[in-house]
This record gives C-alpha cells, sequence and structure tokens, in this order.
C-alpha cells in the first residue's frame, strides 16, 4: 500500500509540478526518515493501525517538500486518484458475497479471540492479586 499510494503522489507532482518533480520527491525521500525519528512507537506489526501513521507521515514529507503546494484541494485530487487506482481491488471486501463474508466473519473471530484470551488471562491475574 505504500508504494501505491507514493505513485500516486509522484503521478500528482508529474501533473501539476512537471519541473519540480525531481525534486520534490528527493526532498520528501530525504525527509520521511526524519519525520519517522519524531513518532511514537505505535507496536509495528503487533499493530495493524500502526502502519496509518506511516500513510499520515508520507503525506506531510510531501506536503513539507513541495513547500506546502499541496494543499486540500490537491489532496482530494490525489484521494481521488488513489480511490480509482485500488478500485478494482473493491471485490475482495464485497460483504454481499458469501464466501468472502464468511472469510470475513472467520478473520474477525479469530482476532477477537485473541484479544478475548488476553483479556481473560489479564483478568484471572487481577483477581488473585485483589485477593
Amino acid at each position: 500500500m505504500f508504494k501505491i499510494v507514493e505513485k500516486v503522489l509522484q503521478r500528482y507532482m508529474k501533473k501539476h509540478f512537471p519541473d519540480r518533480k525531481d525534486e520534490i520527491v528527493k526532498k520528501a525521500h530525504e525527509l520521511f526518515p526524519e519525520l519517522m525519528k519524531g513518532t511514537p512507537d505505535l507496536g509495528g506489526k503487533e499493530n495493524d493501525l500502526a502502519y496509518n501513521m506511516d500513510l499520515f507521515i508520507l503525506f506531510i514529507a510531501y506536503y513539507e517538500a513541495s513547500d506546502h503546494l499541496i494543499n486540500g484541494e490537491a489532496f482530494d485530487e490525489i484521494f481521488e486518484d488513489l480511490y480509482q487506482t485500488l478500485k478494482p481491488f473493491g471485490f475482495l471486501l464485497n460483504c454481499n458475497n458469501k464466501f468472502i463474508l464468511s472469510i470475513l466473519r472467520k478473520y474477525l473471530y479469530s482476532s477477537y479471540q485473541k484479544y478475548a484470551d488476553k483479556v481473560k488471562v489479564q483478568s484471572r491475574f487481577l483477581c488473585k492479586v485483589s485477593e
């Protein structure tokens, strides 16, 4: 997903700032690791949503690298391009399809079960401590 988003950002730069595209991309690549150093650890692979922070930092890097030329309208265009790029994969999350729905249910149940097991172990520990 990270590479797809970066390609969409680069397409936007090429379309609107063709003479500065290479400069902006290079500067964004230099800024990204610096910005990542300042972010808190959100759990990496343990936390499925931690990846959102990486994407957010990528957008910030391009925003800063472009000297704030990317505004709200630009993000609307970038997100529309991203949507169109990912649209063919939409069938994978079609909850009207019984097979896809059964896979999603199994995944969600297994994810919940891991959480429930952790809570159960912690609650046993807390009950023993409080006694």
